[in-house]
């Protein structure tokens, strides 16, 4: 467990990429989604980012990865 100050600074980093994104197009930030801590696997990789964001419609789909990720 990273703890609370690592929790606060992960959710100010996704705040400022979703004010980023919004800043790029009005409807982008509503096609960003946060994934949170979603663990990744595809074959013998294994992935925990503390969160991932990805667009609306790779959502869909388990095996997409996130576009980025804090780790």
């Amino acid at each position: 467990m990273a703890g609370a100050i690592y929790d606060v600074a992960t959710s100010e980093i996704g705040e400022m990429l979703w004010k980023k994104t919004a800043s790029m197009g009005p409807e982008l930030d509503e096609e960003l989604r946060d994934m949170w801590e979603t663990t990744y696997k595809e074959n013998s990789t294994r992935k925990e980012p503390h969160s991932g964001f990805r667009p609306q419609l790779s959502c869909l789909s388990e095996t997409n990865w996130p576009t980025p990720i804090i780790e």
